[in-house]
């Protein structure tokens, strides 16, 4: 049964927002589409192991994706997390292509790809402490203890992974290992004939878990270090992606392709609460969408936000989700 199911993470859609508004020649652009381009590429195998996990029985498995919980210290991140009757398994996922050596004198894997070498943080050590950090959690919000397993998953089919390792060799699989892998730990319990947990506890668990999921939201214009004057303004079109548009009689036109439209402005407003959140001030919108009237303005505003507080230039508006 997927509890949570994999969504694209708020960092990507921060990422496309900025990568199609960074400024062109801006120094930052190319490391920026750089960096959308890699979260895409860990997305994509983060997503490919849903099909693998289809596999498990819905009514003894319960999978969570991308679980950010606080074990009193720190957050700790969880690409996916399965829960049993008799036991936890958190999934590490990697997509990292070419050959991978692990060195366990350094703690490092080696990534070996056209001919260049790049090192990485072993994932089997990142393991071991989500492990912990999971425990220390539980005991945190007064729940069950379980035994505590745990697999990297490499997601690219073609990744060549060599280790002389043995406890490496156990916990790091491809991805089309992984359903026969989880069901044997499931079979490892069963000697104990009876469930740890109860179905009362599943539901409890599944509760809290998710009521206490924290998803990181950090500010994309704080984590480049860009101001607004870094960012492109207006409208885009949604055919030939021109920018500005004109408001022209209740419609923005593109001088480009001659289109109309009548609302291409929330898509731009889309991107605004991206960049730099849900508050959003009359002259802010007219700034962001290159318009001139306060009145559109107005109207603008209140067909799209869910609160509003102040008054007259004061007046502050929270766009809606």
């Amino acid at each position: 049964m997927i509890v949570k199911s994999k969504q694209t993470p708020p960092l990507i859609l921060k990422l496309q927002a900025l990568s199609s508004r960074i400024l062109p020649h801006h120094i930052k652009h190319s490391f920026i589409k750089d960096d959308l381009a890699r979260y895409l590429a860990g997305f994509k195998g983060e997503k490919s192991i849903e099909y693998y996990l289809s596999f498990l029985p819905d009514e003894e498995y319960y999978i969570f994706h991308d679980i950010r919980l606080f074990d009193g210290e720190h957050f700790f991140q969880l690409d996916a997390l399965i829960l049993t009757k008799r036991l936890f398994c958190i999934l590490e996922i990697k997509n990292l292509a070419g050959i991978i050596e692990f060195d366990k004198d350094f703690n490092q894997i080696i990534q070996i790809k056209n001919g260049q070498e790049k090192a990485y943080p072993d994932p089997t050590t990142q393991l071991q402490r989500q492990k912990s950090q999971l425990n220390t959690w539980l005991k945190r919000n007064n729940l069950p203890q379980l035994p505590m397993q745990g697999f990297v998953v490499f997601s690219n089919p073609q990744t060549v992974i060599k280790s002389n390792d043995k406890f490496t060799k156990n916990i790091v699989i491809k991805n089309h290992t992984l359903s026969s892998k989880i069901s044997d730990l499931q079979d490892l319990q069963e000697h104990q004939k009876t469930d740890i947990l109860t179905q009362k506890d599943i539901k409890r668990i599944i509760r809290i878990v998710m009521k206490l999921d924290t998803p990181l939201d950090n500010s994309i214009i704080e984590q480049y270090q860009l101001s607004r004057g870094d960012i492109v303004k207006g409208v885009f079109c949604e055919v030939c992606k021109h920018i500005p548009l004109q408001r022209i009689h209740g419609y923005w036109y593109c001088s480009h392709c001659t289109i109309k439209s009548k609302d291409a402005h929330l898509a731009a407003l889309k991107d605004y609460q991206l960049l730099f959140g849900e508050l959003i001030t009359s002259n802010q919108l007219k700034e962001f969408l290159q318009i001139n009237c306060s009145s559109l303005a107005t109207r603008i505003l209140k067909s799209v936000s869910s609160s509003m507080e102040g008054e007259k230039k004061g007046r502050v508006y929270t766009l809606t989700k």
